[in-house]
């Protein structure tokens, strides 16, 4: 990766520019990195009078990859940096800020909790029995820092597997009481090879337990076949997003719980259900649980850029188009540049909006975004999702480009996939129709529940389409850098995307939301 042909000294020169004059800024004028190396591989028809421009393109992505801006990890110096440009071209193109006290920011704290706390606890009401952390039971990651006092239901598994007529909270009422479970599953679940199927994972285990209202989970390791080992498992480091407290204990601490309800013990029920394949779920009578769950917060704070667009004629209806800026930032002493993931999408949005506010009618009103946090978990479109500026039931579309920057149509590799073309009615004809003028053959899937900024607003009910040109060996790597980025391609796919958004902001009905529910394929190589 070699240095950028440009100084932090001359980007704050920039920068001071264009904060200090009421005049739009021209694009980045210092030298350009051209991409080099895809492009002898595509062939694009030359199409006049095209919105997006490639050196435009460049510009953005020159400035949003490039070292000084260090990898644009959330919560570091560079993201800063980035939001500020990324605001700064939002205004030369009139957006008008609609962030916190009439900014361009919507600011948002992302917890990092790196450890358990000591006030950490677990008791047994009644019992004399003494639980320490750390050596009878410890907090997980995923679980919430809350306290709870409820009784206890032994729940097996904790398992509801409708194709398997199996269910471990049938018979039983977790409601408001804390779920007692085994890890993993029935050893007849388990193949030959020793995989576990999709029922033994922590998540989907306390998913179920949520759904049926437990108030916290209680894990607890199986017997295995052969070691007898009871160990805890360690804390990692986790963002956040537990919804209930959920601890694992050992199986001594198990034990004494079962025993306070006149139950046997742990391995005995294990047993019962691997040999019956049926579960024993039950009510620990007279049983209380109380404890806590106290996590180290190391939060991070970081910000959404949102501009608006408004319509020339009177409108409630809003399009989002969007894209995260965030990356990976420094590790062990290389920058992860980002310039696909996703200095690229960022440089459409931006490019997008200039083009739209040249357009002398629009008939509903536009949204554009960039978002933090994506590669900590969608945590910016959530964020917004969650707290929206403007109502998402008045939102009809939105657009997101991720990882548009290696357009290959020769290649099994880094072909357009455009994902959640079932999601609204109309988008597959709107980009059928665009894709066939500028010549590009792309992969259709009609889900939009793939790992992605789109997934957020799908989820939130709204019609969601992602473009994207698939994972490459540069993907979360340092090679992922500005000279691989294909100029022309970029450039077409951005303009399919103003087109398809041109025609969703101009069409006499919003499309109608439809649920497709079912995971996005991610096309990598020859699995497309």
């Amino acid at each position: 990766m070699r240095r950028r042909e440009f100084t932090t000294q001359v980007y704050f020169l920039l920068a001071a520019t264009c904060f200090t004059t009421t005049t739009s800024c021209a694009p980045w004028a210092g030298s350009r990195i051209q991409s080099t190396q895809a492009q002898p591989t595509t062939e694009l028809r030359k199409i006049h009078g095209l919105h997006i421009h490639p050196d435009d393109m460049m510009d953005h992505i020159n400035m949003l990859a490039s070292d000084e801006l260090e990898g644009r990890g959330t919560g570091e110096r560079g993201i800063d940096l980035a939001a500020e440009y990324i605001a700064e071209r939002f205004a030369s193109s009139g957006l008008i800020p609609v962030g916190d006290a009439h900014t361009y920011f919507q600011p948002f704290t992302i917890n990092q909790f790196t450890d358990i706390e000591q006030g950490t606890t677990f008791s047994i009401e009644g019992s004399t029995d003494i639980f320490k952390l750390d050596e009878d039971f410890t907090a997980l990651s995923m679980s919430a820092a809350d306290s709870f006092n409820a009784g206890c239901v032994f729940v097996g598994y904790g398992i509801t597997d409708i194709d398997r007529q199996y269910d471990d909270y049938a018979g039983v009422n977790v409601d408001g009481e804390i779920a007692l479970m085994l890890r993993r599953e029935p050893e007849s679940w388990t193949s030959e090879s020793g995989r576990h199927s999709r029922h033994a994972t922590f998540r989907r285990k306390i998913s179920n337990a949520i759904k049926h209202g437990a108030s916290a989970v209680l894990i607890v390791n199986q017997q295995p076949d052969s070691l007898d080992s009871d160990d805890l498992i360690s804390f990692r480091q986790s963002r956040g997003g537990g919804k209930i407290p959920v601890m694992q204990i050992k199986r001594t601490v198990a034990d004494a719980l079962l025993a306070a309800g006149s139950i046997k013990n742990i391995i005995d029920l294990q047993v019962g259900i691997d040999e019956h394949e049926e579960p024993h779920s039950r009510v620990l009578a007279g049983v209380t649980i109380r404890g806590r769950v106290e996590l180290a917060n190391d939060a991070i704070s970081a910000r959404n850029v949102i501009g608006l667009l408004p319509a020339t004629i009177d409108s409630e209806e809003y399009l989002v188009i969007g894209a995260h800026y965030d990356h990976l930032g420094k590790k062990h002493g290389e920058i992860y540049n980002g310039a696909d993931d996703n200095a690229s999408g960022t440089a459409a949005v931006i490019e997008m909006a200039h083009a739209f506010s040249k357009q002398r009618t629009r008939r509903r009103n536009l949204v554009f975004m960039a978002f933090s946090g994506e590669e900590l978990g969608l945590l910016g479109s959530a964020h917004y999702v969650d707290h929206p500026i403007f109502p998402l039931d008045h939102t009809m579309a939105m657009i997101n480009l991720d990882m548009i920057g290696r357009l290959d149509q020769f290649s099994d590799m880094n072909k357009l996939a455009v994902h959640g073309l079932g999601t609204g009615e109309s988008f597959e004809g709107i980009v059928d129709r665009h894709a066939d003028r500028l010549s590009i053959d792309y992969i259709k899937e009609p889900s939009a529940l793939g790992p992605s900024d789109h997934a957020s607003f799908y989820k939130g009910g709204i019609p969601a389409l992602f473009f994207f040109t698939g994972i490459h060996e540069d993907y979360h790597q340092p090679g992922d850098d500005i000279e691989k980025i294909h100029a022309d391609g970029v450039a077409f796919i951005a303009e399919l995307a103003y087109c398809t958004a041109r025609d969703l902001l101009n069409a006499k009905e919003p499309p109608r939301f439809v649920e497709v529910n079912q995971r996005a394929r991610i096309f990598r190589g020859t699995n497309r």
